[in-house]
């Protein structure tokens, strides 16, 4: 992507009937065929940017209160959509059928979750009723180690009664319940669950926060067969806005940890908090906030110094925060936003990355006041040092920590640098690979929903790929994620199998 996506929540005229997609160029002006003005309701929710049709070129999927759409990369409706199926959170993004290609994951605000296809028709088994009231934010991933996409979401509103909130996950082939699941929580589940290894034990686990009936926010740890995690659930004031994000923010401390933010009020002045644990549930530091600043915000965490370490972004009412992971701010923040009288439930998060592809850090912070604050640095960009890098961790919206990026399709593409050259893309039958390094190379090849479907480890010389997985069955033709990595080198493509 070389554009910025912005979304609103309505416009000044119709705040409440209206809502505007906007798609900008890095110079600040509108990309051809934006901003598209939307008359069926506000838009609440974070666009699904991916290819859903396997044409090489993205698509943007968004919900509204009163309807799901879909447009291309020209601001026109896809085929079939839109669809009369509103939404109050964001939507989600996978391959869930295994046909090459993702889907949509839509929870709709009538009480249901859908599987949209890239033309609007829905999978069998779909929709999927909720128990109770609106599905949240949608999560994807292979909790059950089955090698194929689950769908993870709680009940998203109230009111807030003992026995009623339950987190869900679902085998979308047939819509029955993971073993174990619905998990009882202790209430609503207002953020997005995150997905990650914590433990490092090859399996995932899902965090997710709750708050109860005494407005008590508890942070749980949820195993794939639904076991709440030893150590865990956590205390986590005034968590619930914020969606946890998942690093190694403390190298020298076993697993992988989780950044939330939590509590805090304007009127009185108190501290909002930023808090971090481990994969066992140990409160590793606790960062105090501005005074003042109520967060509803997510973190995303990212080396946005150059010191080859993490740190911490988080919004609060109108400033954007870095800190380091012991607690120091970050030189230069924070960063001050017009956004000191918004009274709205949530803020936008920051995002960091490398949209123009020049191998350097770029920065997005928004305000709730429509506008966007667009950062260039002279700072490197490391993915791998980007393990969180914006809401719901990458552009499908997966909320899964190591889910593979989306990145653009090159017709075909060279590295002379590292002798590396790969031809053609798209390909039908073979693609090739041409490696003059005299470092090894390794090969990883993802699908559209980030399952590993083969590898080649220590390559010396031209190879060449049919398509095929590890056991040598062919793959539907779709979009793939190729990791290229060598001693001094690592890049992610996509490759497109016609």
């Amino acid at each position: 992507m070389e554009e910025l996506i912005a979304t609103t929540y309505g416009t000044g005229a119709n705040p409440y009937n209206e809502g505007i997609i906007y798609v900008i160029e890095l110079d600040g002006n509108d990309a051809p065929g934006w901003p598209v003005l939307l008359y069926s309701g506000p838009i609440p929710s974070t666009p699904v940017i991916t290819d859903f049709d396997g044409d090489g070129e993205m698509e943007i999927f968004v919900g509204s209160w009163y309807g799901a759409h879909m447009f291309r990369d020209d601001g026109t409706y896809e085929f079939g959509w839109p669809l009369n199926y509103g939404a109050y959170y964001s939507p989600s993004a996978g391959d869930v059928d295994n046909d090459g290609l993702p889907e949509a994951i839509y929870p709709a605000s009538n009480g249901r979750i859908y599987a949209f296809n890239g033309d609007g028709t829905i999978l069998p088994w779909f929709p999927i009723t909720v128990p109770h009231d609106y599905p949240g934010t949608p999560a994807l991933g292979d909790i059950d180690g089955d090698g194929k996409l689950e769908i993870i979401c709680g009940i998203n509103r109230g009111p807030v009664v003992p026995g009623r909130f339950e987190l869900y996950a679902w085998n979308p082939e047939n819509a029955s319940p993971v073993p174990g699941f619905p998990v009882y929580l202790c209430g609503i589940i207002k953020s997005s669950p995150a997905i990650a290894d914590l433990d490092g034990d090859g399996d995932l686990e899902i965090i997710v926060d709750a708050y109860d009936t005494t407005n008590y926010d508890s942070l749980y740890v949820i195993e794939g067969d639904g076991e709440v995690a030893p150590g865990w659930p956590r205390a986590a004031p005034g968590s619930r806005l914020s969606s946890p994000a998942i690093g190694d923010l403390y190298p020298d401390v076993e697993g992988l940890e989780i950044a939330v933010g939590g509590g805090g009020t304007v009127s009185p002045p108190l501290n909002a908090e930023l808090f971090i644990f481990s994969a066992s549930g140990e409160l590793l530091n606790t960062i105090d906030l501005p005074a003042g600043s109520g967060v509803n915000s997510s973190p995303v965490i990212a080396d946005i110094d150059g010191d080859d370490s993490l740190e911490i972004l988080i919004k609060i009412q109108d400033e954007v925060c870095a800190y380091n992971p012991g607690g120091s701010p970050v030189e230069g923040f924070p960063y001050t936003l017009s956004d000191s009288s918004h009274s709205g439930t949530t803020s936008p998060a920051p995002a960091v990355g490398d949209p123009d592809g020049d191998g350097y850090l770029e920065m997005a912070f928004a305000s709730c006041f429509g506008e966007i604050h667009y950062f260039e640095t002279d700072l490197p960009y490391d993915p791998d040092l980007a393990p969180w890098p914006m809401y719901k961790h990458d552009m499908r919206n997966t909320s899964r920590y190591g889910a593979p990026p989306s990145p653009s399709v090159e017709e075909g593409f060279s590295y002379p640098d590292v002798g590396i050259s790969v031809r053609p893309n798209p390909f039908r039958e073979s693609v090739f690979f041409s490696v003059k390094s005299d470092d090894p190379l390794d090969l990883f090849i993802y699908n559209s929903a980030g399952i590993l479907v083969y590898q080649n480890t220590d390559i010396e010389g031209p190879f060449s790929w049919e398509g095929r997985d590890m056991k040598a069955r062919e793959l539907p033709g779709g979009i793939y994620l190729v990791v290229l990595r060598s001693r001094n080198f690592e890049k992610t493509i996509a490759l497109v199998k016609d």
